[in-house]
């Protein structure tokens, strides 16, 4: 599936997360530039079962947002996954740095946004998560580019 990626300059990062589920991380480098990433996974559930998630997801130090772009139990083959992050990723680059984390919310299902600020535990355990897991992503990345030159 990376050739797939590689033929339109989108890079991947395969990530584990502290719950055990292999995840990849799809950037560009103007995704990198507009702190944007995009995250996607294929999860068995059980009984043949499979979820597909692509999310959009972005953190700075007190606020995370996370786009749910699409999200299916059917099983979606490597073509059809590539297109839709393909298509998201070209949407993402079509908008401006500045409007870029509005302009998500025309396209998500859902849209998740947590701060380490608020008192809520939830809200900020949620906000942990998703900047540890975007943190450690731009870490993987860069680390990734260095072994490369």
């Amino acid at each position: 599936m990376e050739k797939l990626f590689a033929l339109q300059q989108i890079s991947l990062q395969q990530m584990t997360d502290e719950y055990g589920p292999k995840c990849t991380m799809a950037y560009t480098e103007d995704l990198l530039q507009k702190n944007i990433l995009i995250e996607f996974s294929q999860d068995h559930l059980g009984d043949a079962e499979i979820e597909t998630v692509i999310f959009a997801i972005s953190c700075t130090e007190k606020v995370s947002y996370l786009y749910t772009l699409f999200d299916s139990l059917n099983d979606i083959g490597p073509l059809e996954l590539y297109r839709k992050i393909a298509d998201a990723i070209f949407f993402i680059q079509s908008c401006s740095a500045r409007t870029a984390l509005k302009d998500l919310e025309e396209i998500a299902i859902e849209v998740k946004i947590s701060s380490n600020v608020e008192s809520h535990d939830i809200d900020k355990m949620v906000f942990e998560d998703n900047y540890r897991k975007f943190t450690t992503a731009l870490q993987l990345i860069e680390e990734a580019r260095r072994n490369h030159k």
